[in-house]
């Protein structure tokens, strides 16, 4: 028996990719074509850089707060020191300690001003960086997908366009994708196997490893 009847030709793993359908309300329609079979290293890696991502949202996010709550701090403190300004007897501290204490209001209300504004729009430098830093994760694993434009002009996969596509996506449709890319769309949902394919079932694409 020769070497090549003998041995077994040398095997990898094949990037396979699945067209998944979301189920999200309100969002029928949407495909993506998702890396669906991610190694145990892959995954793993995927998963760890995720939590990260996450713990240092969360992070920005409670910064934010703080500096949300030291400005209304800052905003009482003012208050009493225009209170405690209208009880001094001498009129020049008098004078002298109202200008002091209407500043520090003004400073104080636009404090808290703007730090409400970074709450309720949450782009601030450092969340717009974790949103990115999510989504460039993501990406790599979705080939194919029928998010359009305004215009209704096609909109790259993400694997191509990368953070071009962020501003064609919201927070509910990252979601979907990285959950199916961590899950890998396994536990036969989705994935045609021997044992539990039908005629409803995407049926995998394979595609070369890079």
């Amino acid at each position: 028996m020769s070497d090549a009847v003998a041995r077994p030709s040398q095997f990898s793993v094949r990037k396979r990719f699945t067209r998944i359908e979301c189920e999200e309300p309100n969002y029928e329609g949407l495909w993506a074509s998702v890396r669906t079979n991610l190694t145990h290293d892959e995954r793993a890696e995927f998963v760890e850089r995720l939590a990260a991502i996450a713990v240092d949202g969360k992070d920005h996010f409670t910064r934010m707060l703080n500096t949300f709550t030291d400005a209304q701090a800052a905003q009482v403190e003012a208050e009493n020191m225009i209170i405690a300004a209208a009880d001094l007897e001498d009129e020049t501290e008098r004078e002298t300690a109202k200008a002091d204490a209407q500043a520090a209001r003004t400073a104080a209300n636009d404090a808290v001003w703007n730090a409400q504004q970074e709450l309720l729009t949450a782009n601030s430098p450092e969340v717009i960086s974790n949103r990115e830093q999510h989504w460039m994760l993501v990406a790599p694993y979705i080939k194919a997908w029928n998010i359009c434009d305004e215009d209704e002009t096609d909109v790259p996969a993400p694997c191509e366009s990368g953070l071009d596509a962020l501003p064609h996506v919201d927070q509910v449709i990252t979601t979907w994708l990285t959950s199916e890319v961590e899950r890998g769309y396994r536990g036969g949902k989705g994935v045609r196997t021997s044992s539990s394919g039908s005629a409803s079932t995407p049926v995998p694409t394979n595609e070369p490893s890079n």
